[in-house]
């Protein structure tokens, strides 16, 4: 299947030997040391090989089509497979995936997987293996992961970069930067609210104030909510937190929090040079010798 899981696809892997105008992975890319030319054809997603072509058929009066689990017009006799709107494609253990109906299930948190009229499979987690039953005992599909084909149900919309998604619960949803908030996107909270994940017992969260024991704090914005294990009350200086032990929920009062500057270490000492050494005293000359008396010849006899 495809990443969406719409169409049955083919994976992208070809040997650049091939495609000679196409330009071929480098060494840091190259993952068959056999054959240093095989790739997928996707630079952007560093060769990595993935299911990103679709695959297609031929019409019987000509023409071709794609491989579209949403296409009314498709026609199948593999028992169990529908095309249409509310289909999907899933993976199987046979020679291709099959595209199937399905239902997002709000009260369960679930997709459910009509294989029949009346037969639903549930599936219980991500990338369970569940039984096809109609086409053989070894029959199986596998559960595309909730957040693909239900992103409803875990924190859509990324919770409007309003909040943060708490996947510590077993249906992570979103908590919201404003505690009263309880919209699923956060559409009721300011935006820009950082968040944090915090673990421990005993209630010490940094930053923000969130509930006590481990879990997580949301900074920056309206205080925040905490989960986790432990007990007891933090009082981040401007705002409180309550932890209620053994439930992981705590909430804080919805006032900023300061973050506290960091603490600037202490000047350093500029060096002092040492004074230059003291001049040399200059020895004092000895005085000149007197001047010589000028050669008087002796008088003539």
């Amino acid at each position: 299947c495809g990443p969406m899981h719409r169409y049955i696809s083919r994976c992208d892997l070809v040997d650049f030997t091939t495609f000679p105008a196409s330009v071929p992975p480098g060494p840091t890319y190259q993952y068959f040391p056999q054959n240093p030319m095989l790739g997928g054809l996707l630079h952007t997603a560093d060769y990595c090989p993935m299911y990103s072509l679709i695959a297609t058929g031929s019409r019987a009066n000509g023409g071709s089509y794609e491989f579209d689990c949403e296409d009314p017009t498709l026609n199948t006799n593999i028992p169990g497979e529908t095309f249409g709107a509310n289909s999907k494609c899933f993976n199987t253990n046979l020679n291709r995936p099959l595209c199937m109906k399905y239902r997002c299930n709000a009260d369960q948190n679930k997709v459910q997987v009509v294989i029949s009229g009346s037969q639903v499979v549930t599936c219980p987690y991500d990338g369970a293996m569940m039984n096809l039953d109609g086409l053989n005992v070894d029959a199986k599909f596998e559960c595309p992961k909730l957040a693909t084909v239900c992103p409803e149900f875990i924190c859509p919309g990324n919770c409007s970069g309003r909040g943060y998604c708490d996947y510590t619960r077993v249906n992570p949803r979103c908590n919201c930067c404003n505690p009263n908030d309880n919209t699923p996107m956060c559409t009721n909270s300011p935006p820009g609210c950082k968040a944090t994940n915090g673990f421990g017992g005993g209630g010490v969260i940094t930053g923000g104030g969130g509930g006590g024991g481990g879990g997580t704090t949301i900074i920056g914005g309206n205080g925040g909510i905490g989960s986790g294990g432990g007990g007891g009350v933090y009082n981040p200086g401007t705002g409180t937190g309550v932890y209620n032990p053994g439930i992981g929920t705590g909430v804080t009062n919805p006032r900023p929090v300061p973050v506290p500057a960091l603490p600037q270490p202490a000047p350093r000492p500029v060096p002092v040079p040492p004074p230059p050494p003291a001049p040399r005293p200059v020895p004092a000359s000895s005085p000149p010798p007197p001047p010589t008396p000028p050669y008087i010849p002796p008088p003539p006899p």
